[in-house]
């Protein structure tokens, strides 16, 4: 059939409805013959391409475009029209000498007899999605070229530009505070933004961590009046993207704002999926590493704290092990002391009394450092008592000097009329001697010590080491020095266990650890204040206390007369011969008969057999193979009535409930109180001496 035909009887009229349809989609229509000529092409084509009916109708591809385009049209309609089937292609044209990329349909029109009469093709502008395309794919190709290292900072320098928005943020969810983000990267115009945190209550990314992708295109302010941030940058629009782990927990979000209307809003959120996603693992790699930088951290602090706690186990079980010794062997020295007062004092020697009196004054310090050796070793909790501090603290000068280097000048000033406090007198010196020695260290040996007491109220401060808010009345104890001062890092630390800013091997790191320990058992606090360069001032802070807290006194023992002479055996069980024999010589100057054993099964063997052999028995409670206690029970139920007296160089190891259950006079401490364990023989002797004469 000609071609001439085929041009003017085209199947559908212009007028027609199928002929409007035609003219106004917004697809490019156009029908070719079979020689590629053109007999048909709507409104769209026309429009698109500057032409008209008149002059498009029986021209070719090469009469309109450039021979390359040309070429490609041809080919792809030479191969509908040869394969005799619907073919889709994608074409390029140029439009007001722009390139665009079209989407073309090509199907083949037939005659009734089933032969091939032109070619129609249907072509919609993918130019857009095309350059989305691309975009989306150099994003991809960005995106996996950014290393680990920089990959949050890199994120939201790329994306403010390539968005077209001022600011891009990555937040993820605070520790603590799960109602809080905490930005891991934000750039605000090319500038990156450091420790931004940001409340999640009232803004827009409360609608986003933890749900779904979430964009506000204008008007952002006036959703959101309440976000100062919005506000003071000016913010006009937002988008965020939730941001999840593997295990789908909310990690945090990425977030976008901008000064103006947020455009094209499906292409943004298709590039911050793109990002979340490598965002969110990296992320979570992150906090994972962290974590278990942290977790390796503790267990090496841990290990460090295990071998300094099995260190200091060690140096205590040592120091418990032989300040027991030296309390046995002081119990002799002293108790021999005292009888040669006692031989002295019938010579009317009064200058040997006076030299003994002077090794008896040295003994009784000896004591009170064996039984400080002891405390520490055991790790008791103190026993609190009332204590003046307008007496003790000028004693303790007189002690802590001794330590200190005569470049040190010490200052002491107490207050009048100031209150007593409750706690363990040992203890108090313990911290005071600590905070001296520390003191001592920061001025480098030279400068001035200050120690203060006063009464001292307060409201609105917070104890350095606990970090509790403090108010009420209470006594200041202060320990000042004009040393070097204490940088800001120590200070935020420096209460820590194990922690310490002096040299390996000069200092335990648990010095402070100890101050706060007593006085937070005691009820008190601790302030510091430091200059660096200009010294510091730590002040204990106790509560005051009441002379009658600390209960009624024990009641003075008044010493039996000299010239009256006892009668009668006593038990003594004790396991260090040292201390046995005294106490047979000193019940002997008495004139009572010891019996004695070195082994608590020995006195039971020999009790068992005789239980009414003695008037009384005196036992020390540490012993092998049986407990001072444990025999105490064993002859009570020998001989229910049996004076029974204790002794031990640690009173407090001792069950004294247990102990006044089984009807134990008293326990006493070494070195023995020798006017004390007179006084609770004296009943049991007296009334027996005529039956053990």
């Amino acid at each position: 059939m000609p071609d001439t035909i085929l041009q003017a009887s085209f199947p559908f009229p212009l007028d027609s409805g199928f002929g409007q349809i035609l003219q106004n989609t917004s697809a490019i229509v156009y029908v070719r013959d079979r020689h590629g000529r053109f007999i048909f092409a709507n409104r769209r084509f026309m429009n698109q391409f500057g032409t008209s009916a008149p002059a498009l109708l029986g021209k070719t591809c090469a009469d309109l475009f450039p021979p390359d385009i040309a070429r490609q049209y041809e080919a792809n309609d030479a191969r509908v029209l040869q394969q005799r089937q619907v073919m889709e292609f994608e074409e390029i044209a140029l439009v007001d000498g722009v390139e665009h990329t079209y989407i073309s349909i090509k199907f083949p029109l037939f005659d009734a007899a089933g032969d091939v009469l032109a070619l129609c093709g249907i072509s919609t502008d993918i130019t857009v999605r095309k350059q989305r395309e691309n975009l989306l794919y150099d994003v991809a190709v960005k995106l996996c070229s950014i290393p680990d290292e920089s990959l949050f900072e890199d994120v939201v320098r790329y994306l403010g530009p390539r968005l077209g928005v001022d600011f891009v943020m990555i937040g993820r969810l605070g520790d603590s505070a799960p109602d809080q983000v905490i930005s891991v990267a934000a750039c605000e115009n090319g500038q990156l933004i450091t420790d931004l945190n940001y409340d999640l209550l009232g803004t827009p990314c409360a609608y986003v961590v933890g749900r779904e992708f979430y964009c506000v295109p204008r008007g952002l302010q006036q959703l959101f009046p309440g976000d100062n941030m919005l506000s003071s940058a000016g913010y006009e629009s937002y988008a965020g993207y939730p941001l999840y782990d593997s295990a789908d927990r909310p990690l945090g979000l990425l977030a976008v704002t901008h000064r103006a209307p947020l455009n094209d809003i499906p292409f943004v959120e298709s590039i911050l999926k793109i990002f979340s996603l490598r965002v969110a693992a990296a992320l979570e790699r992150r906090m994972a590493e962290q974590e278990k930088r942290a977790a390796e951290e503790e267990r090496r602090r841990l290990s460090v704290q295990l071998k300094q706690a099995q260190k200091m186990e060690a140096i205590g079980q040592l120091t418990g092990g032989i300040a027991h010794d030296f309390n046995n062997l002081l119990t002799g020295v002293m108790g021999y002391i005292s009888l040669a007062q006692e031989r002295a004092e019938k010579l009317q020697d009064a200058k040997l009394d006076q030299y003994l009196e002077r090794a008896r004054s040295a003994g009784r310090k000896a004591g009170e450092l064996i039984q400080q050796m002891l405390t520490f070793s055991r790790g008791e909790h103190g026993v609190p008592r009332v204590v003046e501090l307008q007496q003790r603290l000028p004693e303790f000068v007189s002690l802590i000097e001794s330590s200190l280097p005569a470049s040190v000048e010490v200052d002491v000033q107490v207050a009048d009329m100031l209150a007593p406090v409750r706690i363990d007198p040992v203890h108090l010196e313990q911290v005071l001697m600590n905070l001296c020695i520390n003191a001592r260290d920061a001025m480098d040996g030279r400068g001035r010590l200050t120690l203060s007491a006063s009464s001292l109220q307060l409201h609105g401060r917070v104890c350095e080491s606990c970090q509790q808010a403090i108010a009420g009345d209470y006594v200041a104890i202060s320990v000042q020095d004009t040393g070097h001062g204490i940088a800001p890092a120590v200070m935020e630390r420096m209460f820590e266990p194990f922690y310490s800013t002096k040299e390996i091997g000069k200092g335990s790191g648990m010095g402070l650890a100890m101050v706060h320990g007593i006085l937070h058992e005691c009820g008190g606090h601790v302030l510091v204040e430091s200059q660096v360069e200009r010294g510091s001032v730590f002040t204990l802070l106790l509560p005051s206390a009441a002379a009658l807290m600390e209960g009624v006194a024990q009641a003075p023992v008044s010493a039996m007369p000299r010239q009256r002479r006892l009668h009668g055996r006593v038990l003594v069980v004790d396991d260090q011969p040292v201390v046995s024999e005294f106490m047979q010589d000193l019940l002997a100057n008495w004139g009572l008969e010891a019996l004695v054993f070195n082994h608590p099964l020995q006195a039971l063997e020999c009790m068992t057999q005789q239980p009414d052999a003695v008037c009384a028995a005196i036992i020390d409670y540490t012993m092998p193979k049986m407990t001072g206690l444990e025999l105490a029970a064993a002859l009570a139920r020998l001989r229910p009535q049996l004076p029974l007296i204790l002794y031990s160089g640690y009173r407090e190891e001792i069950d004294l409930v247990a102990a006044q259950k089984l009807g134990v006079l008293d326990v006493l401490r070494k070195p023995i109180d020798e006017q004390r364990l007179l006084h609770l023989l004296l009943p049991w002797v007296e009334t027996t001496a005529t039956v053990l004469k």
